[in-house]
């Protein structure tokens, strides 16, 4: 099989400077002018001021009310590459933060070139390439301290190192691909199951040789992520993983449900719809939605409320996973998603099909999409939380009409 590695790479790297300019150029440019109309917070989950106090020696905690509260609910990756970031320049600015994403947007955009190239013909991992360079949500993220498009850099990472080991497995390599599932996790620990998942596919096989790769994927995975649960024990008093929110989440997932019939468009009318039940169900406790105590509370509530109602935890599963594609802040920006995302999610799957049928590297990425509508449909479907197997759903979706690599002309 060609390495795309190996491969003139010329291209690839100038496609991914472009994607990684026009990011910088949307950063910079156009979001400043389209902040104020569009009611775009650049740093809506006040990762700023958490940044700002890591940096400033204070610690992973939050200011509110005059005083600093540890911070539970964000994993502690990107806070502390933001927290780098205001030390390296001397100031709270997110101007570095914005390059350094943009930078993250064309690193994004040669993983996709590499891990197209290890499925189909060369001019269709330029075309996915291209796709993903110029993809309006994989861009739209880049001027925001949000941790989206750092999320999407690892988890397309996580896929290249995992297509990598299933070319030569090894423990050594499968220790380097649990080493970014953990590192994947520490930014949000959706991916940590994801592990046990690849683990699982190297342990299962008849070749016994497989089993020590497959442990040091899982094990290594694993160490990294254990000294913050650590952490977060020590502070908390409860074993968390990586960070809180399942509970919340979950309960806007029971709020989409519920909602969706009347708000279809519109997640700020449904996310007000669930923080009032929030609110509601935390009110007797005293406890804050983002405390270890307080998501306990919430995360009980809703999973006992499905499982005492089969038909609605039926019904939220199915909306949810529809929601995940295209739900947004507002009924304009709902509707283009469902436009362009239904669409590439639709080929995404039609590729997958047809890549599972050549082995387990051909596997992993409709693996990795199958897991995220998942585990997001069994939670929450915002589109938000659909960007990071953007990458991914384009690379499957080029390979339903790209040649594969053993069926390209040799000039391809």
């Amino acid at each position: 099989m060609p390495d795309p590695v190996k491969r003139p790479i010329a291209l690839p790297l100038l496609i991914a400077a472009c994607a990684a300019i026009i990011a910088m150029f949307f950063s910079l440019e156009i979001y400043p002018a389209l902040r104020e109309p569009l009611a775009a917070n650049i740093d809506p989950d006040r990762l700023g001021d958490l940044s700002s106090n890591l940096s400033s020696g204070l610690g992973f905690v939050y200011t509110a009310h005059g005083r600093l509260v540890p911070a539970f609910d964000r994993g502690p990756l990107y806070p502390a590459l933001v927290a780098a970031m205001m030390l390296v320049s001397g100031s709270r600015s997110f101007v570095p933060v914005q390059v350094f994403q943009s930078l993250l947007h064309g690193g994004t955009c040669f993983l996709v070139f590499l891990i197209a190239g290890r499925l189909v013909s060369r001019r269709g991992a330029i075309a996915a390439q291209c796709l993903a360079g110029l993809h309006p949500m994989l861009i739209w993220y880049t001027p925001r301290v949000w941790i989206e498009t750092t999320h999407t850099f690892l988890v397309t990472l996580t896929v290249f190192m995992l297509m990598s080991l299933e070319d030569r497995p090894a423990a050594p390599r499968a220790a380097w691909a649990g080493a970014v599932i953990g590192i994947t996790a520490l930014a949000k620990s959706v991916i940590l199951p994801f592990a046990a998942v690849a683990a699982l596919g190297l342990g299962l096989r008849k070749e016994r040789r497989l089993l020590p790769a497959a442990a040091a994927l899982l094990g290594t995975a694993l160490l990294v992520v254990i000294p913050w649960t650590v952490r977060n024990y020590e502070a908390g008093g409860r074993l968390i993983p990586v960070h809180t929110s399942f509970g919340l989440n979950r309960v806007q997932g029971d709020a989409i449900a519920e909602n969706w019939s009347s708000m279809p468009f519109s997640t700020l009318e449904i996310w007000s719809k669930g923080k009032a039940s929030i609110d509601s169900i935390l009110a007797p406790s005293g406890e804050e939605p983002g405390s270890p105590a307080g998501d306990r509370i919430l995360g009980r509530a809703s999973v006992a409320y499905s499982l005492s109602h089969p038909l609605f935890a039926l019904w939220r599963t199915a909306v949810n996973a529809i929601t995940f594609c295209y739900l947004s802040e507002s009924t304009a920006k709902s509707l283009f998603l469902a436009a362009v995302e239904f669409p590439l999610m639709i080929c995404a799957a039609l590729g997958a099909r047809r890549l599972w049928r050549r082995g387990p590297r051909g596997r992993i990425p409709g693996l990795l999409l199958g897991y995220f509508v998942i585990v997001h449909m069994l939670i929450v479907g915002w589109a938000r939380y659909s960007v990071p197997v953007v990458p991914v759903a384009i690379v499957l979706a080029v390979a339903l009409f790209s040649l594969p690599v053993e069926e390209s002309p040799p000039d391809a």
